[in-house]
């Protein structure tokens, strides 16, 4: 049986692993934002789309700084 403190550090270890996910998100998404440059989209559906990806990122880093700082 494992100890809670390893519990805990496999906890903020997976949450540390999504936050990395998220940001290696960012290529495929540079690359769906070149996409969406070529078909001439509006501006307001790139900014908020743009919007969108920072607040997920933020979300992301934060949510790892409580759980590993915590």
């Amino acid at each position: 049986m494992l100890s809670k403190y390893t519990n805990q550090k496999i906890r903020r270890l997976s949450v540390f692993l999504k936050l990395l996910a998220v940001i290696s998100g960012k290529c495929i998404e540079t690359t769906d934002l070149k996409k969406t440059n070529k078909q001439k989209k509006a501006p307001e559906e790139i900014s908020k789309a743009f919007i969108y990806r920072i607040k997920k990122r933020l979300f992301a880093f934060f949510s790892f700084l409580f759980l590993f700082f915590r």
